[in-house]
């Protein structure tokens, strides 16, 4: 299977990373994955709306809430795994696979990304990460920002 890759170029963090150096690594860390998590919030929130857009009301499955459930986003993950073997801050974006997913067993979301030979693909996740990257480079910008600005006055009072 092919993997799309998306690459962008992040500026305005040259302030943030002068104000860091004053931190430790675990606190600089814990301000960049919540950063990083609201990014891919808004990732998953995008792909959630596609999802609705193409679910079958006729199920009571629906892929859109593994996902994202109201304010919960159970489609969004850190992994740890993957962090740890880069050194590199990775959540993941996806369809939630419990048992007990809010939306039920959608298992059969990649038949719809991907498609079958009998069915056409009708991507979601896809185009939700193309469209919602800049925007999401941005949302972490700006709350990484605030984050350490958060640090910043801890620090100081």
């Amino acid at each position: 299977m092919a993997s799309d890759v998306i690459q962008l170029e992040i500026t305005g963090l040259d302030e943030i990373k002068r104000k860091l150096r004053q931190f430790g690594r675990k606190d600089s860390k814990t301000a960049a994955k919540r950063a990083l998590r609201q990014a891919a919030n808004l990732v998953a929130r995008n792909a959630a709306e596609r999802a609705k857009r193409i679910d079958d009301p006729a199920t009571g499955d629906k892929i859109y809430k593994n996902i994202a459930d109201g304010r919960k986003y159970p489609g969004v993950k850190f992994d740890s795994g993957a962090s740890r073997r880069s050194g590199n801050l990775i959540y993941r974006v996806g369809v939630n696979k419990s048992d007990k997913a809010p939306g039920g067993k959608t298992f059969y979301w990649r038949f719809v990304e991907f498609g079958t030979q009998k069915q056409k693909a009708q991507p979601f996740m896809r185009p939700a990460a193309i469209e919602s990257a800049q925007p999401a480079v941005n949302a972490f910008v700006l709350e990484y920002g605030k984050q350490v600005d958060k640090l910043i006055k801890k620090a100081s009072g």
